[in-house]
């Protein structure tokens, strides 16, 4: 579990890591989505029909840890087991993630809105962003906005108006559980209707994208983080717009007296 802030931030480098001087080079990259490999030799290679982990390690083909952070005026990490200068990743860290420096990520996300303001870039690369990309991108603008939704409270029967002690019950579950969710979480995510891979391949597909949340929120980026998501996601998919109502499920309850009947 602790792979995904490597994950996501794979994903979404492509999207981020561009600056006047390096437009061309951010492009060449983007523009490589189909001729990506695959860098995780210990995850069988589900591309692109994976979740994060598998997305991570394509990306991660295209740039670098260490390319990132040289890309960056400052530490692209404030603390965790991660060393971004030497670009070595600790993905087996059981007790420690990696918390990373708002700085670096508020610095990101204004890249991303001027590399996304280029219509003529965002035309040329949406069939790849399209094939490779938007499922991802989309459960995880799904997963925020509806963690940060009015309505949540009543949908997961809470009794109180803000979705803030909804959203912190469901981030403290993970955290406390190392990302199993075993109270708040499951509820929400098994209430979310969103496509994914075969359940099968990705038995924990919508934890996963909230786990990721809910360490953001610990380190307290969850803000920056998603400005860029939403930046780029709606860049590409302009008619994006979330409704609770849309993607809620009431979960099926087994009827055991029926059974017995």
């Amino acid at each position: 579990m602790n792979r995904l802030s490597f994950f996501l931030l794979s994903a979404f480098m492509l999207m981020l890591c561009a600056c006047d001087d390096n437009v061309q080079l951010f492009r060449d990259a983007a523009l490589q989505l189909d001729n990506t490999r695959h860098t995780l030799t210990d995850e069988f290679d589900y591309w692109p029909d994976c979740g994060i982990r598998v997305t991570g390690s394509h990306l991660a083909s295209l740039i670098s840890l260490e390319g990132l952070q040289k890309l960056l005026p400052c530490p692209l990490f404030v603390s965790g087991p991660h060393d971004a200068e030497n670009g070595v990743w600790d993905l087996e860290n059981p007790e420690q993630f990696g918390h990373y420096n708002p700085k670096a990520i508020q610095y990101l996300a204004d890249l991303a809105e001027k590399v996304v303001a280029d219509a003529a870039f965002v035309k040329m690369s949406q069939g790849l962003v399209d094939e490779y990309l938007y499922d991802k991108m989309h459960v995880m603008m799904v997963l925020h906005d509806a963690l940060y939704d009015e309505k949540l409270p009543d949908y997961m029967g809470y009794d109180a108006d803000d979705p803030r002690y909804v959203r912190e019950d469901i981030f403290k579950d993970l955290l406390a559980s190392n990302g199993g969710g075993i109270s708040a979480a499951p509820v929400f995510a098994n209430c979310m209707n969103l496509s994914a891979p075969p359940r099968d391949y990705y038995p924990f597909w919508d934890l996963n994208h909230l786990y990721f949340w809910a360490r953001r929120w610990s380190d307290g980026t969850i803000d920056l983080f998603y400005k860029a998501l939403s930046t780029v996601f709606k860049a590409y998919y302009p008619t994006y717009d979330f409704n609770l109502d849309r993607y809620w499920q009431e979960p099926e309850y087994y009827d055991y007296e029926e059974d017995e009947a």
